[in-house]
């Protein structure tokens, strides 16, 4: 036997006497045993005493594999995702459109893209909205300018002689300051901007008149970002753009 045993063709499997899982097994006398077991018979000529029957049930209770608990309901929502939807058809019809069967995370993915349009088509609205609010402001306010403008022109056409003289003056009036302050903030620092639309001041003395009150026009530069700041922060975009799904639909039969 044992000049036979380096003939011999292994195989894995089950141990016949043991129950036991191993990568080789060896066949002695029409049984497979495993390498304990083959030792055993050489040296005992006997096989080895082992509960066979508590051991095949041990290997099949380590081959069942069992779901965690904390994964349970993450795979019945798969499970359930996965189901086809039912289709009430009219079998009467005399055309027939077959197609192919939907599971419910098709229609649930459809249903997410069509809210998902919704929001989207608000975004672009709320956005074109916003952007003719401002463009109306701007507008207004653009033509406070224009009204101070003409109305210093008709100022000018009553007489090239005082215009020279108010341009000449280094006095400012409050008027003349509040339309200053307005332009810069406007036009920033371009002053021979802001000089035609005062029209009683040059632009060396604009930028005389920003150099001066360069520090209380930062300041209330400063709180103009901060209002617009809060403006934006106070503004609800979920509020905005949530869609309202309590609207009901009515059905009308054309029939």
């Amino acid at each position: 036997m044992d000049a036979s045993d380096d003939e011999l063709d292994y195989e894995d499997g089950l141990c016949d006497n043991c129950g036991e899982e191993c990568h080789t097994l060896h066949p002695i006398d029409e049984v497979k045993l495993c390498y304990v077991c083959r030792m055993y018979y050489k040296l005992m000529r006997k096989h080895r005493p082992c509960n066979y029957t508590s051991a095949i049930s041990e290997f099949r209770q380590r081959k069942v594999r069992k779901c965690p608990e904390d994964m349970q309901d993450i795979a019945h929502d798969f499970a359930e995702m996965a189901q086809y939807v039912e289709v009430n058809g009219n079998d009467s019809e005399p055309v027939q459109v077959v197609q192919s069967p939907k599971t419910k995370c098709h229609e649930e993915t459809k249903a997410a893209m069509r809210e998902l349009t919704k929001v989207r088509s608000r975004a672009v609205r709320l956005e074109c909205t916003l952007k003719a609010q401002r463009a109306e402001g701007l507008m207004s306010g653009l033509d406070s300018y224009r009204y101070l403008v003409s109305k210093e022109d008709r100022r000018d056409e009553e007489g090239s002689s005082r215009r020279d003289r108010v341009r000449g003056s280094h006095t400012w009036t409050e008027e003349e300051r509040i339309i200053a302050f307005h332009c810069l903030l406007r036009y920033g620092r371009d002053f021979d901007a802001v000089a035609e639309v005062l029209g009683t001041k040059t632009s060396d003395k604009v930028k005389s008149f920003y150099t001066d009150m360069k520090a209380d026009i930062d300041k209330l530069l400063e709180k103009e970002a901060e209002k617009e700041t809060e403006l934006i922060n106070s503004f609800d975009v979920e509020k905005e753009l949530s869609v309202d799904t309590s609207k009901t639909v009515e059905v009308v039969n054309l029939d």
